[in-house]
């Protein structure tokens, strides 16, 4: 049997943790070293990160609020978002930059994977 390896709150803490290093807030520090040490980060890697929160917090809205209003347009931007992320993505995984697979390891582990290091 084939199971998703990634938990959707791992991925999404991950991606959190992107966008507070962009916006020059405190994050664990096992985390700032695996995702920035002597680098900047991937502009790529900011992008994933963003689409992911925000694309999460679009489906959980769509599932649990019943105020959700689902338009064409808010769908598409929503389909145009995540085609942007999955080449953005690619292109990360094309460059072979350390900080998109370590940014993957820390979506794998999330939370408890950074307590442990």
């Amino acid at each position: 049997m084939v199971a998703r390896w990634f938990s959707h709150g791992n991925l999404r803490k991950a991606a959190e943790w992107v966008d507070q290093l962009q916006n020059g807030k405190s994050v664990p520090a096992g985390v700032q070293a695996l995702l920035t040490g002597a680098r900047p980060m991937p502009a790529d890697l900011a992008l994933v990160a963003a689409a992911v929160s925000e694309l999460q917090q679009a489906r959980h809205d769509a599932d649990y609020d019943p105020a959700y209003d689902a338009t064409k347009r808010r769908t598409l931007g929503h389909i145009d978002q995540a085609r942007a992320a999955v080449r953005a993505a690619r292109l990360l995984d094309d460059s072979n930059d350390p900080t998109y697979d370590r940014f993957l390891l820390l979506a794998l582990g999330g939370p408890s994977m950074v307590k442990n290091s």
